[in-house]
């Protein structure tokens, strides 16, 4: 199905069993009940989303797989910012607080699942691989009845989908947030900027300390040198400017790359793929 038109911060319904998620924590609660009173170990929803929805702190009493079959989504926990991608869902454990915004039109797909369906269930949030099967089956799952017969067809279509479930380990689209107020400062200034070239000693300047301080408030804040917080903060702003229709050379200049060509080889020793072709996908 063909995205649609739809105002910002208004989900909208595409399909008979399309769920909208409100933004409210108390608008939440009919979602969960109704998870709740599903007897079915997976439940799985969909809904699409304009560019710029933000979907306001809340948190889930079922794991939940989230994945958007366009458009990128920015998972945000208390201490990392996830990027979920059309190759790339994200699994987070019940319980865990985060909120989510979207940038292009996001197609998302959602499962809810009992942690006993899960031959390993992640004590923290993980990346899960989409292959091109996995894809096509879960845009399938997200028309299943809610009272599907785990027995039947649909019942063994959600079997399939767990144990194709393949965690990733992909570092570089999931930034780790400081706690550090220093490192908080410059956060922000990067997220305004991600093209300031200003490096670890002119920081370190700006905040009346040494370079020696701050490169070692970085290892013991989030355990990353700044030179590679920083190309994965830059990454981070890249997927949503091409999620955004930005081409490829606008996207290399506007998050610091000295070139279209030092920006593509970065992006593909990354994410695998060229940025022109993964932007051809979402």
């Amino acid at each position: 199905m063909g995205a649609k038109k739809i105002p910002v911060n208004t989900p909208i319904n595409t399909e008979n069993r399309t769920r909208c998620f409100p933004i409210s924590p108390e608008g939440f609660l009919p979602l969960e009940n109704e998870i709740k009173k599903s007897n079915r170990n997976v439940v799985p929803m969909q809904v699409d989303y304009a560019n710029g929805y933000l979907l306001g702190w809340h948190h889930h009493e079922r794991v939940q797989l989230i994945y958007p079959s366009t458009g990128v989504i920015h998972l945000r926990t208390t201490d990392s910012i996830w990027v979920a991608t059309p190759e790339k869902g994200v699994l987070i454990p019940a319980g865990t607080l985060h909120q989510v915004k979207m940038h292009g039109v996001v197609q998302m797909r959602s499962l809810f699942l009992h942690s006993q369906v899960l031959n390993h269930s992640p004590e923290s949030c993980c990346f899960v691989d989409i292959s091109p099967m996995l894809r096509e089956m879960l845009r399938h799952a997200a028309n299943i009845p809610k009272d599907y017969d785990e027995a039947g067809p649909d019942g063994r279509l959600i079997s399939v989908i767990i144990d194709q479930l393949s965690f990733a380990n992909t570092p570089v689209i999931n930034l780790p947030l400081p706690s550090d107020l220093r490192i908080q400062k410059i956060e922000r200034d990067l997220i305004e900027n991600p093209a300031d070239n200003r490096n670890l000693e002119a920081f370190a300047e700006d905040l009346c300390i040494s370079t020696r301080t701050l490169s070692r408030a970085f290892q013991l804040d989030i355990n990353i040198p700044f030179r590679d917080w920083r190309n994965r903060l830059r990454l981070v702003a890249a997927l949503r400017l091409l999620a955004l229709g930005e081409s490829v050379a606008t996207t290399a200049l506007s998050v610091g790359f000295s070139s279209e060509s030092a920006f593509i080889e970065r992006f593909k020793q990354a994410m695998g793929i060229t940025p022109g072709r993964y932007q051809r996908k979402i």
